[in-house]
């Protein structure tokens, strides 16, 4: 089986063919370059995201520069096929609920969720900048502490202007190919436009709002990091961290079962974008 991402499967339909070049390679992974926009192919349909190609047949992973072309019938390397688009599943990026819980048991998933996060005593990240009491401050992250906190009082007390700047200034510190302010930001741009969801509201002024500030970021952080924060601000995101915040404000309870693979992406990425879900919600509480 091969997950496609919709956005994607529709740029394949309407140019019938995406060339490219690949920009970074791992070992299990690989980032391709077309048209200033960057396609992520990975051999895990589990990790399916926004732009992105995940299935367990991808079996040859290019290196960098290598030529990569897609289409409908799959994936070539140099003109050869390494991943056939034979069972293929449209994967929905964007954030969606169909089923709305209680404000209560909002409520209660929520401290389950910050419950599970700080039980796991190997995290390191925003989290050890966010529950001092709980971690030893990650090295390096001493410049971050009172720029975090400045962040969490213009957020707490709607201060959009200085908010803004912060936002802007703390964005691409940390470590990883996705920094960890840059996580952080991006779980608190999904929640909240999760809760504008659940709240029934139009969330297209919002969306414009935390798109032009990601524009500013252009310059701070490296291009995979920008496409994420990019795709957060409209709303869309990776599998597991859509169907986490699907459980976090619905009554499924399957919220430790997304909360664990959430906390399994990258170094500390997962848990740095669980302390930003969990920061929309602390300062923002969704309304019935």
């Amino acid at each position: 089986m091969v997950k496609l991402c919709k956005l994607l499967y529709q740029e394949i339909l309407k140019q019938q063919e995406i060339r490219g070049k690949v920009i970074s390679s791992f070992s299990n992974s690989f980032n391709v370059l077309s048209n200033d926009k960057i396609i992520t192919v990975l051999n895990s349909s589990e990790k399916i995201q926004p732009f992105s190609i995940a299935g367990e047949k991808i079996t040859v992973i290019p290196v960098v520069d290598d030529e990569i072309t897609i289409n409908e019938r799959g994936i070539y390397l140099s003109g050869s096929l390494i991943c056939l688009f034979d069972e293929l599943v449209i994967y929905d990026p964007f954030l969606c609920l169909n089923y709305r819980s209680t404000v209560k048991k909002i409520a209660d998933n929520f401290l389950k969720l910050e419950r599970l996060l700080l039980s796991n005593r190997e995290i390191e990240g925003i989290a050890t900048v966010l529950y001092p009491h709980n971690y030893s401050l990650t090295k390096g992250y001493e410049y971050i502490v009172d720029e975090i906190n400045d962040w969490l009082n213009y957020y707490q007390y709607g201060q959009k202007t200085q908010l803004k700047k912060k936002s802007v200034d703390i964005c691409g510190f940390g470590y990883g190919l996705t920094p960890s302010c840059d996580d952080f930001l991006a779980g608190v741009m999904l929640c909240d436009l999760m809760k504008d969801i659940y709240e029934n509201k139009n969330t297209a002024n919002k969306i414009k709002e935390y798109s032009d500030f990601v524009h500013l970021c252009k310059n701070k952080t490296n291009k995979i990091s920008l496409t994420l924060l990019e795709n957060s601000a409209q709303g869309m995101c990776n599998e597991v961290t859509k169907n986490l915040l699907q459980a976090l404000f619905s009554q499924e309870d399957i919220l430790e079962q997304y909360a664990k693979k959430m906390l399994k992406i990258g170094h500390c990425s997962g848990a740095d974008m669980l302390c930003g879900i969990l920061t929309a919600y602390k300062y923002a509480k969704p309304k019935v």
